[in-house]
């Protein structure tokens, strides 16, 4: 059997097609064309569609939703041009120095890990603040930040090619990449300072960064012209230039998403002016380009960014929120993955007010993808076998608190997984309180609670603050603050 997945006319529910006669006594509107083929309707209602998904015997769930040999519905088309092969597996989560090789979406915060119990958040207000777990508590105590300086207006991107080695990147107010590291002893170029890079980027679009190992640097962003620009670092400088970035030729509509699993393997992800996805890479010698056209998936929406992660050698899961329903109540959650010889497509469930996608691996057959639906975060899990939970459903995982953010998630191995998230609690006319929380899988379970969150750090807002003075701080230190606070409901 034949199956297509489609919407009313509205864009509004989920319809489910077969290729099957047609009946005389048939309504027009029980029927529709595509590419060149009948389709006969066979459920107009959500519910019925996911027990009709899991009944079909020819319908196959995974590693496609819509089997269709006979037509282009099944394949999503690609040009396989240079794959690398038989490339060692990354030590992305090895202990003696994790690099960071994922892309987490739209999240203020950016969390990642060098190594087994080390954390670092890196949040953005009007300042870029720090906060980071030593194996034993948070640093700095109590309920402060780091004040890392003034100079950056865009959410930070950080990354870490090993132990004791930070880059932070952003946007200042006129798109110039601005960067800073730790090196081990200190920060640099100072504590409050940032060293000036690549100019010509959008600001409006959210820059990318990533490692492939020592020495080795890489970011991305979308130009003014519209171009995908490209700037590293090879361990001597910055290529092509301090200043200058070089134009891949692409021409991008969201930000780029960037991932790698191995050295000199980057592999580069963004959706096109059609929601198709283009896929442009680098195979330790060109760039090489591809199209993923998943036509029976509906395509991606270009915001949310895409979350991209890998978990070794040939293997490349992208994320994204789907273009099934355009009205976009109830839009799709989409993976496509590359198993090292074809891509593969599935819908992994619907969530009304779906637009954030986060994801990371902690080892070979383990993703986790984290999303953000309505104000809350929802989970599923790959555990090698089959996704968690069965069918369409999530897992929640913030009852009761209103999240002001994008969660960022990291991992830095087996077994654990580290979720932050800023909220805020109105308490007043332009009065409330904002801050950082966290929560971790640690094994078995959840800390500090299933549906507890801990308060890393928090502020007061008043009618006093003034968002555009970048004098006024984020998070005074407030020594009469617990230094640790559980937070159920806010």
């Amino acid at each position: 059997m034949t199956l297509l997945l489609d919407t009313d006319e509205w864009g509004t529910y989920p319809i489910l097609y077969a290729q099957i006669p047609i009946l005389s006594n048939d309504y027009p509107f029980n029927s529709r064309q595509y590419h060149h083929l009948t389709y006969r309707k066979i459920s107009s209602m959500a519910p019925i569609l996911s027990i009709l998904i899991q009944l079909l015997p020819n319908f196959s769930k995974t590693p496609t939703l819509l089997t269709q040999p006979e037509s282009p519905l099944q394949e999503l088309s690609h040009d396989q041009v240079g794959h690398t092969q038989n490339l060692p597996l990354p030590a992305t989560h090895s202990s003696d120095g994790g690099i960071h090789a994922e892309s987490n979406g739209d999240s203020r915060i950016s969390a990642i890990s060098w190594g087994e119990n080390r954390l670092d958040v890196f949040d953005f207000q009007r300042n870029l603040t720090h906060k980071y777990w030593d194996g034993h508590q948070w640093n700095p105590p109590k309920n402060s930040l780091e004040s890392l300086g003034t100079g950056m207006r865009s959410p930070p991107v950080a990354v870490s090619w090993g132990v004791k080695r930070l880059d932070v990147f952003g946007f200042d107010e006129e798109g110039v990449i601005i960067h800073k590291y730790y090196d081990g002893t200190s920060w640099q170029p100072s504590d409050s300072e940032f060293e000036t890079l690549g100019e010509g980027c959008d600001p409006e679009y959210k820059l990318a960064a990533n490692t492939w190992g020592p020495d080795r640097l890489d970011t991305f962003c979308v130009g003014k012209d519209g171009t995908l620009l490209h700037q590293f670092y090879d361990g001597s400088g910055w290529r092509p230039s301090t200043r200058s970035m070089e134009s891949l030729g692409a021409k991008i509509y969201s930000s780029p998403s960037v991932v790698s699993w191995d050295k000199n393997r980057i592999d580069v992800f963004s959706v096109d002016g059609s929601t198709d996805v283009d896929h442009l890479y680098w195979d330790g010698n060109k760039w090489n380009k591809d199209k993923l056209s998943p036509p029976w998936l509906g395509g991606f929406v270009s915001n949310p960014t895409l979350a991209v992660t890998s978990w070794g050698e040939n293997r490349l899961d992208v994320f994204g929120v789907g273009n099934i329903l355009p009205v976009k109540p109830v839009p799709p959650l989409i993976h496509v993955y590359w198993d090292g010889s074809l891509w593969h497509g599935e819908i992994l469930g619907f969530l009304r007010g779906l637009d954030f996608v986060a994801a990371t691996s902690w080892s070979a057959n383990r993703l986790y993808v984290v999303v953000k639906a309505r104000g809350h975060i929802h989970y599923k899990y790959f555990d090698g076998e089959s996704w968690k939970p069965d069918g369409y459903d999530f897992y929640p995982k913030s009852p009761g608190i209103l999240l002001e953010d994008n969660p960022s998630v990291v991992s830095w191995g087996t077994n654990r997984l580290d979720i932050f998230d800023s909220f805020f609690n109105q308490t007043g006319f332009l009065v409330g309180e904002m801050g950082l929380l966290h929560q971790a899988w640690v094994g078995d379970s959840w800390y500090p609670g299933d549906t507890k969150w801990e308060k890393l750090a928090s502020r007061d807002i008043t009618r006093d603050d003034d968002p555009e003075d970048p004098e006024d701080p984020d998070y005074p230190e407030d020594p009469s603050d617990p230094e640790t606070e559980v937070v159920t409901e806010l």
